[in-house]
């Protein structure tokens, strides 16, 4: 793929409105125009359409008048309509660019591997490097979504009177009990959901048992799991689908009703079309970036993560560890919002020994009671609190709450929990003592 033609091909079409609004969508920086002189000539046609308000391209006579020299040094024909398209143009001149660019990371990146001491160096390299390949891949991300109302709102009603007639169909994720569903109206795409637990408070099963109803929704699924092992999170899967005691499957005892249970979900799944991924990244691969990476390679639907506190955060390590939170927090929200197909994503985090203290001397959790609170509240669509006390526990029973929202009043409610399957149930609404 020669990079002379795609600049040739790109210089065609700069008098070409429809070409120019493509440019503004897909964002091209100058810098990825290998020749200098011909990035004059593409930011003089921006700069136009852009003052133009996206109306007028300039005309061919305009260029020829300003860069006529220029076109002729390089051969430029812009009297004819090229051959290809200003789409082809753009993936070519992305492409080689980042072509070129990860060579030149890949040639570091065995340099500084060769030259590192310890394990823990050769970490910190493949960090410092995957942030240079994270840099990369925004700099050839669309400039930015620009929609007019006039335009825009139509389809928006559309979105509504669909959504009128297929009452009860989510848009975007679920998590799994109807009555919250009903609630959230689902987890949209774009939208980032944070539930989060005290140790051993059912955060885990409560992530397999949303992936599970996803699954059984048809929509392909990833799910993260960086504390418990993938086989784990697959058996816990199995029994929330079977509906059988985990502890017996853990020691080879179920009944041969449970077994046939099980095989019954053994052939659902072997014969399924939808896929459900369940993953453990290597460390080294555990920021969101490489995460997500991943999961758009395979297309999916919602994405998963068990648990923000095993995340590699990246960046300065001689910065408080709250605003490396926040800023690996922001960077996940605009990587699934901004993808070319947005994501759904449900992140489980973990409330310290402190703050499930303090829990519970009031008897229900409180935003402030997470870790990181602040960072979590500015940048999550949804906060999800799982709670429970020791009555609680006792009588089999967990609260879920909704800490914050951006999209619905607070609601809250009690669950029963099938500790032996793992399984979650909305028993009843549930408010908070005035």
């Amino acid at each position: 793929m020669s990079a002379g033609r795609a600049e040739r091909v790109l210089m065609g079409h700069l008098c070409d409105e429809e070409a120019l609004q493509i440019l503004v969508r897909e964002g091209l920086p100058e810098h990825l125009i290998p020749t200098e002189a011909l990035r004059s000539i593409y930011l003089y046609a921006l700069d136009y359409f852009k003052r133009s308000g996206g109306a007028k391209a300039p005309s061919v006579e305009a260029l020829k008048e300003v860069y006529g020299v220029i076109l002729d040094d390089f051969e430029v024909d812009i009297d004819t309509e090229p051959d290809d398209s200003i789409e082809w143009a753009v993936d070519a001149l992305k492409s080689g660019w980042i072509y070129s660019n990860v060579q030149e990371i890949n040639k570091a990146l065995a340099t500084d591997i060769a030259s590192a001491v310890t394990p823990e160096d050769r970490i910190e390299v493949l960090n410092a490097h995957t942030t240079e390949l994270v840099t990369l891949s925004h700099e050839v991300a669309r400039a930015s979504t620009r929609i007019d109302v006039r335009e825009g709102l139509d389809s928006r009603v559309s979105a509504y009177e669909r959504r009128s007639a297929e009452q009860g169909v989510f848009y975007g994720s679920t998590l799994g009990f109807p009555e919250i569903d009903a609630h959230t109206n689902g987890i949209h795409p774009g939208e980032l959901a944070i539930v989060a637990g005290g140790p051993k408070a059912g955060k885990s099963w409560a992530m397999a048992k949303i992936a599970l109803e996803e699954w059984r929704r048809g929509r392909a699924t990833w799910l993260v799991t960086l504390e418990n092992s993938v086989e784990m999170t697959i058996d816990r899967l199995a029994c929330l689908a079977a509906m059988v005691d985990y502890r017996a499957f853990q020691h080879g005892t179920l009944s041969p009703e449970h077994l046939e249970r099980l095989m019954e979900v053994r052939r659902a799944f072997a014969e399924s079309d939808v896929p459900l991924h369940v993953s453990q990244p290597e460390l080294g691969r555990r920021a969101f970036e490489s995460i997500c990476a991943e999961a758009q390679t395979y297309g999916v639907d919602s994405m998963l993560i068990d648990q923000l506190t095993f995340i590699e955060l990246g960046g300065d390590g001689r910065r408080p560890k709250h605003e490396r939170i926040g800023d690996a927090l922001h960077r996940l929200k605009g990587i699934i919002t901004t993808a070319r197909k947005p994501l759904s994503c449900i992140l489980a985090h973990q409330i310290n020994r402190e703050g499930v203290k303090a829990a519970d001397k009031v008897g229900y959790l409180e935003m402030y009671h997470l870790a990181e609170s602040a960072e979590v509240e500015r940048t999550a669509d949804w906060v999800f609190g799982l709670y429970a006390t020791r009555s609680d526990k006792e009588a089999g029973l967990l609260r879920w709450q909704t800490l914050a929202s951006r999209r619905e009043d607070i609601k809250n409610w009690e669950m029963t929990w099938q500790v032996a399957v793992g399984n979650l149930r909305v028993r009843s609404e549930w408010e908070l003592a005035a």
